[in-house]
């Protein structure tokens, strides 16, 4: 698997996927889950840098379908932003799942895109993504470890920044906005 990744950082997706493939197939004949869902993982690396985001989409999906019972939170985390990107689109695979490893990735504050009143802070930023799977107030302070004051502090700063008058609004204007 080191070697797929050091060809996948020297831009060579296709190389590294045939390497994945035999790796596959020998994790699925011994039975080693915690190898597949590595493997996937790099798989829908390889096939996003390929430009196929829907089949890296898939591969994603695979992985966190065999991942979530055991939790192999690591294996996600360690490949950095270019599954963090993915994993939003994910969350109907495992939803919970796919929020503890949202949460888990380092998010720095995100600048003010044209158009936003100031920059959003990285707890905004995290109750921005919260939002967005529908948590209610409470859900979201408990998940923080926040108090449902401040909860609802930092919403009323979010809904200042981005001129919404509510949350569904929030959360498109987010969106418009290339912060979800």
């Amino acid at each position: 698997m080191v070697y797929a990744r050091l060809l996948l950082a020297q831009g060579q997706p296709r190389t590294a996927e045939r390497v994945l493939n035999g790796l596959e197939t020998a994790a699925v004949k011994e039975e080693r889950n915690g190898s597949l869902i590595t493997v996937y993982v790099l798989q829908a690396l390889c096939k996003r840098a390929a430009g196929n985001r829907a089949a890296a989409l898939d591969r994603l999906g695979q992985a966190l379908s065999l991942a979530t019972s055991p939790g192999y939170r690591r294996v996600f985390l360690d490949e950095g932003p270019a599954v963090a990107a993915l994993l939003p689109q994910l969350r109907h695979v495992a939803p919970a799942f796919v929020i503890e490893l949202l949460q888990a990735f380092p998010h720095e504050a995100a600048p003010a895109p044209e158009g936003l009143a100031g920059p959003v802070s990285k707890t905004q930023f995290e109750i921005l993504r919260l939002l967005d799977f529908g948590l209610t107030n409470q859900e979201i302070a408990d998940k923080l470890g926040i108090s449902i004051g401040t909860a609802k502090w930092h919403l009323h700063q979010i809904f200042g920044k981005l001129q919404a008058r509510n949350r569904t609004e929030a959360v498109t204007k987010a969106r418009e906005q290339g912060l979800l």
